[in-house]
């Protein structure tokens, strides 16, 4: 292997190594066909490579191994490839275009964190799972579609994906990580699926154009934080099977103004209406045992015996 030009010249090998990794004069990578491996790290810093050709029969792309390279703008992985590692295209900034291979059926952690300029993504049909943090960061995502048998979204799988205005989940999807759409300040509408029971802490944190949540029956916990700073949020109705509703749940709600608790909820966190204008229509008789003595940090209006008719 040698650098003509600023292109990689290849002699036969079948693996790329990391013998290039922060090399500053690399600006065009072909890889013929015969390369099987793209080892961890390979192309790590390339700081002035723009183009990556993979080839058609090429199987493994290591960890990291385009990280850092700022200036490569797309990338087709065939459809040969059966594992991607962790981080492969992180802090790709200029990167617009990312086609992935229909063979893998997870998203690695951090695959395309802090690519800022990423435009389009194509997730093929067979992925189950969204790493931590794979498309975190990623200021110009738009539109994501997600693949039809979603199982897992990871933990900040999408956080600060900022121009982000609608997003559908299949109801296949059964894990939703923690702040995993938060700061995704142009969302304004969202549809948890059915088979969601648990929305983790800061799930929707931040999403400060976000006008109406459709949340299921048989979801039972509302994590810390889960709506906070939700500043357009006007109307949600909790369903029945709720029984957990955590600190600080609907923090900064400014135009969210009636709400009705259902007799269901156990546990009501500290300050759950933090900052918010809320009237709380309250089932329950009473307030219940296993609600905190913070629970409207005495600042909303709410009432008791409340009934809803379904």
């Amino acid at each position: 292997m040698k650098i003509e030009n600023g292109a990689l010249v290849l002699e036969g090998e079948t693996i790329i190594t990391s013998d290039f990794a922060e090399n500053e004069e690399l600006v065009e990578v072909i890889l013929p066909k015969g390369v099987l491996k793209i080892e961890d790290g390979a192309f790590k810093d390339c700081t002035s490579l723009k183009r990556a050709c993979l080839p058609d029969g090429l199987e493994y792309i290591g960890k990291d191994a385009f990280r850092g390279c700022e200036k490569i703008e797309e990338i087709e992985v065939p459809d040969t490839v059966n594992y991607i590692g962790e981080g492969a295209f992180l802090g790709c900034e200029e990167l617009k275009y990312l086609i992935l291979p229909r063979g893998i059926e997870k998203i690695p952690d951090n695959l395309c964190y802090c690519c800022f300029k990423l435009i389009g993504v194509t997730i093929p049909e067979g992925v189950k799972e969204i790493g931590e943090r794979a498309f975190s960061a990623c200021w110009e995502l738009e539109k994501i579609i997600l693949p039809p048998h979603l199982e897992k979204i990871g933990i900040q799988a999408f956080f600060g994906c900022r121009a982000v205005c609608e997003i559908s989940l299949p109801h296949t999807l059964v894990e939703i990580g923690d702040g995993a759409f938060e700061d995704c300040f142009e969302l304004k509408h969202i549809e948890i699926p059915k088979g969601i029971k648990y929305l983790g802490d800061s799930v929707l944190e931040g999403c400060g154009e976000l006008a109406s949540v459709e949340l299921p029956e048989g979801l039972e916990t509302l994590s810390r934080n889960v709506f906070s700073g939700c500043r357009k949020l006007k109307s949600i109705r909790l369903p029945r099977s709720l029984k957990t509703i955590d600190d600080y749940a609907f923090a900064y709600c400014k135009e969210l103004r009636r709400i009705f608790i259902p007799s269901s909820v156990e546990y009501m966190g500290f300050c759950v209406f933090w900052q918010s204008n809320v009237y709380a229509y309250c089932e329950a008789d009473d307030v219940p045992k296993g609600w905190s003595e913070g629970w409207s940090c005495g600042t909303i209006t709410y009432t008791w015996g409340n009934k809803r008719k379904n």
